[in-house]
């Protein structure tokens, strides 16, 4: 090999060392094939890059900056980390736009860098991601928010083809995995009971549609789902519940009136709540509300701060269903002619509103698995 080359990279080698304490090496100067990532640990040198690769990273290496939890900046490149479940994604062709060039790379170098370097594994901080990388190869620049939209729309196309959700993901700390695993000790060597688990119905699929999304608005409208298709089965109970509770002839006739199913979809979720979950559920289920919500729910129903929502459940279930459907629709209208109305969820608190629809879900899987097998959804 050129002893310039070699030149070149012992000097880049030391500058990251000395810049982000990473030891890079090679085995053999007459021969370089690749330079590895040295591991103390196991005195080895693990994850590689071929030498071209490495020159090519390491040109403007003390550029390299952490843009957010996703993505990572280094002179012509940038690096957005995804999740994906399939080696087949890292063999997805590349895209070229213009100046710039998009591939899903299998240990990205510079998202390895910042994993070292912030401590999410010092171990092996390559070895668990994948990215996006956006090489420009002409002069033309795009704004950040422009390359965001471009690889956005790179994975949707990377998904659709393969047909599994490849979207974008951030660092993660492997230390705190490791914990989580720990606390999930308590299962070991248990087996499960079929009677624990609700019974199945089509509902669950969105409810794991939901899981498989990090976008939190599609995830909140996933478990909106859940609550749409109960909606019908659950209005019917309570009709043919009324019919029986029905103290006179009066009372009957107007149940049979239209006017018991005559509703709009504003009142979808105020049925679900009302029929599905339990006042101890709902005093639960309360407490994951985004601060706000609750603070307001209290406010409008004149409860103190401080003050249990026991005597008011009714009140506060209407409140919350309709801050559920004015959501639903400020998302799925919201580039028609939709006009707020006040009590949407603010979009910062949508992954808090969601771990809300979580449990919520959860609930009416419960509820589901209660009812009698004529009144069960499937």
């Amino acid at each position: 090999m050129d002893k310039e080359i070699i030149k070149t990279i012992d000097e880049r080698i030391k500058i990251i060392k000395e810049k982000f304490s990473m030891e890079f090496g090679y085995k053999d100067p007459n021969s370089i094939e690749e330079i590895r990532l040295f591991e103390p640990e196991e005195d080895l040198y693990n994850d590689s890059f071929d030498v071209d690769a490495f020159l090519n990273y390491t040109e403007n290496i003390q550029e390299l900056v952490k843009i957010d939890e996703t993505s990572v900046r280094c002179g012509r490149f940038r690096q957005t980390i995804v999740y994906e479940d399939d080696s087949f994604v890292k063999c997805y062709p590349s895209l070229i736009v213009g100046d710039c060039k998009l591939s899903i790379v299998y240990q990205p170098f510079f998202v390895g860098i910042i994993s070292f370097l912030e401590g999410y594994d010092s171990d092996h901080p390559y070895s668990f991601y994948t990215a996006v990388e956006l090489e420009y190869i002409g002069e033309n620049r795009m704004t950040e928010e422009e390359e965001t939209i471009l690889i956005k729309r790179y994975l949707y196309d990377v998904s659709s083809k393969l047909g599994y959700s490849v979207s974008i993901a951030t660092f993660h700390n492997w230390l705190d995995f490791s914990k989580e695993d720990e606390s999930f000790s308590k299962y070991k060597n248990q087996v499960l009971r079929i009677d624990s688990i609700p019974p199945y119905t089509k509902a669950m699929d969105y409810y794991i549609s939901a899981l498989s999304t990090s976008d939190d608005a599609i995830r909140f409208l996933m478990y909106y789902k859940v609550i749409e298709y109960f909606y019908q089965r659950v209005l019917m109970k309570e009709y043919y519940e009324k019919c029986i509770e029905a103290k006179n002839f009066d009372e009957f006739e107007f149940l049979n009136h239209k006017e018991f199913f005559k509703s709009g979809e504003e009142i979808i979720p105020k049925t679900i709540l009302r029929n599905c979950i339990e006042s101890n559920e709902m005093v639960s289920l309360y407490g994951l509300l985004p601060e706000k919500i609750q603070k307001d729910l209290k406010k409008y129903n004149k409860l103190k701060k401080d003050e249990s929502i026991i005597g008011k459940l009714n009140e506060i279930k209407n409140g919350i269903s309709s801050i559920l459907y004015s959501t639903r629709n400020s998302i799925v209208h919201a580039k028609t002619n939709y006009k707020p109305k006040g009590n949407e969820c603010p979009e910062e608190d949508m992954e808090e509103l969601n771990e809300f629809m979580d449990k919520l879900c959860q609930c009416i899987f419960a509820w589901n698995g209660r009812q009698a097998e004529n009144y069960r959804l499937k």
